[in-house]
């Protein structure tokens, strides 16, 4: 699980550093690729971590970051460009 999480980190340094094409395609297969493995992890640790009462709680708290990270990226990345 923790290679996982590096790896998935990881790719976006490769992406953002890429300078050649092929660091770039890299840098993606590997973001794709941890994001296919890592993504699903999320609501089991969620629910593992979490008091037995809060589960609905600290679920929807997980889904609500993630709505407002691709809402609010692209409005960011534009704005700080």
């Amino acid at each position: 699980m923790l290679l996982g999480l590096f790896l998935y980190g990881s790719s976006f340094l490769i992406v953002f550093g890429a300078s050649q094409y092929w660091c770039f395609i890299l840098g993606i297969v590997i973001l794709t690729t941890n994001e296919i493995l890592v993504t699903p992890m999320i609501p089991l640790l969620l629910s593992k971590y979490s008091e037995r009462q809060h589960h609905g709680f600290v679920q929807s708290l997980g889904s609500l970051s993630n709505t407002l990270g691709s809402a609010l990226g692209p409005v960011l990345g534009v704005w700080c460009t």
